[in-house]
């Protein structure tokens, strides 16, 4: 096995004028499958370190034939590049190659140093602070808008270009070793759900949603009497209202780091000010609703560059549509969308979501822990009232809501027309199960089930504070008191000198961060302290924009998160060793293809599906070493289908 550090140089027109060859050509706004795609795509050459030997710049014919020789078939190589997910597509769409496994120092600045940028040239700082010969140079802005290279072109991108390649080589040499092994195969598979897709895009699916969308837009924009163009502006919109309606539409704080006492007209659905204006003007609900609908255009957007990515043609002969995702995107290190698409965000039971078909002659099986953030808040604070809800395989939303209410809730209820009859209750106890759990306020909890609900659910300030500091705090005492121990945990990182720890619960805690179970690290950064006027400490840290605050709520629903995801990448890992070490039973091409949230979605051989999801089923159930405590019990969910359909 050899670790081949490689770096691609392909042309970019960003600013060239209308009639240049690259006009609009650039990754700033196109997705790797629109630039890839493009007929003007092309490889100038590519630097190629094999393992610590000198690196070698190739173009042309010499570029081709020595990537086959090293990327042949069978091969047990690791790829290595600064952004994977574009050099991996270009070594395996264009050229028709692969590695065995894929690594990214991009991926791994981030998940590192987080709060900082990931680019090349911040992680050469990052790695080697004190070594200015480590660092990235500019000539790159030389090629701007370049699409052929003349000789002394050429010499300068080929010193640019392994540059690059041995500055990337430097950073992985630091970051290799404080990578657990198992994260390592996160990431392979993060970026393999890219560079080697898996789902089959049913094209007449996305094409059908796409023309009823467009249909009942423009029925909505019909029936509003109010042109596009007036309805897709904040200004003329609210100009239009007061005009024709003689209503105001509320004016709100929206502060940005440019203008501090900036202000909009509130017009957003999660804005409380224009719930409560439809509330009040029911009349014109048929305005408000194509605002609403113009307003937002993710949908439209989606499913056009789905039919996009998913087109048939030489580099895609298939159908075949990639699935992006940024490994450890969040501070927490989940997942999160990339490439402008995300299929994270996909509704459930949606033509979009159906669209991802499992190729001819397998299935795609869907398993989701369930309630996993608060089922591991629990075992961590040991709230035993909960535990030993799920450990009877009760229902917590259903429970809480019960004595909430005081009368038993069943919040999957439904009546003789399958409507479900007791949905506002359920909704109320998991809102609050989910969110109380992290210190939420009684008003944060009016305004979030007013919002969510679209003004259903209206309680007053009263009723929220008895839920909160009766219904909840005063019944999981423990829950209350992990916030406590966060308090304790905040002040300790900032008070233990370097090089020393202290111990809670599974974690570690040390200067500025806390070391999870899978020898990751939770960073807060310039952690810093205030006192307020009562003569309390008021913790921040800077998180990669701005300092935010940092108290025991806080930190809980951050270690929380983070522990969850340690649980889910330790299943998928599992679950992706059981399949590709069974291929004989569950095919060549089976694997996990996409982890949405707490789903883990992996296609198999139709004729072995059930059996593949009992597994995946009983994976998932059984806790990780390190939270096998004996009262951790956990469980999942999901099906089998032709399609992404759950």
């Amino acid at each position: 096995m050899s670790i081949i550090t490689l770096d691609f140089e392909t042309p970019y027109g960003k600013g060239a004028r209308q009639d240049h060859i690259l006009h609009k050509y650039s990754l700033s706004s196109m997705t790797y499958e629109q630039y890839l795609r493009d007929p003007r795509f092309k490889v100038f050459g590519c630097a190629i370190k094999v393992d610590s030997q000198p690196t070698a710049y190739k173009r042309g014919n010499e570029l081709t034939k020595y990537l086959e020789e090293l990327f042949h078939v069978g091969n047990d190589h690791t790829m290595v590049a600064h952004n994977a997910l574009f050099d991996g597509a270009i070594l395996s769409w264009y050229y028709k190659l692969s590695a065995a496994r894929y690594w990214c120092t991009q991926a791994m600045s981030r998940a590192i140093w987080n709060q900082r940028s990931s680019s090349l040239k911040q992680l050469c700082i990052s790695c080697y602070p004190d070594d200015e010969s480590i660092r990235k140079t500019d000539e790159l802005e030389d090629f701007k808008n370049v699409y052929y290279l003349n000789p002394q072109q050429e010499t300068a991108m080929e010193k640019y270009c392994l540059n690059d390649t041995d500055i990337t080589f430097k950073c992985l040499q630091l970051l290799w070793p404080v990578m657990p092994d198992m994260e390592l195969e996160v990431l392979d598979m993060t970026l393999k759900m890219f560079i080697h897709p898996a789902f089959v895009l049913d094209r007449t699916l996305v094409a059908e949603f796409l023309e009823n969308y467009d249909a009942e837009t423009k029925e909505i924009i019909d029936n509003s009497g109010v042109s596009r163009t007036i309805l897709a502006s904040r200004t003329k919109f609210a100009q239009w209202v007061k005009e024709n309606l003689d209503i105001d539409i509320p004016i709100i704080a929206s502060p940005t780091p440019a203008n501090p006492d900036n202000t909009k007209f509130a017009l957003g659905k999660d804005e409380r000010e224009f719930v409560d204006l439809q509330a009040d003007n029911p009349e014109h609900q048929h305005i408000w609703n194509a605002r609403m609908r113009v307003a937002s255009t993710i949908d439209s957007a989606r499913a056009t560059r789905m039919l996009e990515h998913g087109a048939v043609c030489e580099q895609n002969p298939e159908g075949l549509i990639a699935a992006p995702l940024h490994y450890a995107a969040a501070h927490t290190m989940r997942w999160g969308g990339a490439n402008k698409i995300n299929l994270q965000n996909l509704k459930r039971g949606s033509k979009l979501r159906q669209s991802l078909m499992a190729p001819e002659g397998y299935k795609v099986v869907v398993a989701d822990l369930s309630a996993i953030e608060v089922r591991m808040n629990a075992w961590f604070c040991q709230e035993h009232q909960m535990l030993n809800v799920f450990a009877t395989q009760g229902d917590l939303y259903n429970d809480f809501a019960s004595g909430v209410f005081k009368r038993p809730i069943n919040r999957k209820e439904v009546d003789e027309n399958g409507k479900q009859t007791q949905w506002m209750e359920g909704f109320l106890g998991k809102t609050c199960i989910l969110g109380l759990q992290y210190q939420t306020g009684p008003a944060k909890l009016k305004s979030t089930l007013y919002l969510q609900t679209e003004g259903a659910i209206n309680l007053t300030l009263e009723e929220c504070k008895t839920i909160v500091y009766q219904d909840y705090r005063e019944r999981y005492t423990q829950i209350v008191k992990g916030w406590a121990d966060a308090e304790v945990a905040i002040q300790q990182m900032y008070l233990l000198p370097e090089g020393e720890s202290w111990q809670w619960n599974c974690l570690s805690v040390e200067k500025g961060r806390i070391r999870l179970p899978n020898g990751m690290y939770l960073n807060y950064p310039d952690l810093r302290v205030e006192m307020d006027e009562l003569n309390r400490s008021q913790f921040s840290y800077w998180n990669g924009k701005h300092a935010t605050n940092l108290y025991g709520g806080k930190l809980i629903e951050n270690l929380v998160q983070a522990l969850a995801r340690v649980v889910l990448a330790e299943m998928m890992v599992h679950i992706n060793r059981h399949l590709l070490s069974n291929t004989d039973t569950y095919g060549e091409k089976a694997r996990v293809v996409l982890t949405v949230h707490d789903e883990i979605i992996a296609i198999v051989k139709t004729d072995y599906a059930q059996t593949a999801f009992e597994n995946l089923l009983q994976l998932m159930s059984v806790p990780p070493k390190w939270c096998s405590t004996g009262n951790l019990v956990l469980a999942a969910e999901g099906g089998w289908d032709d399609s992404y359909s759950k």
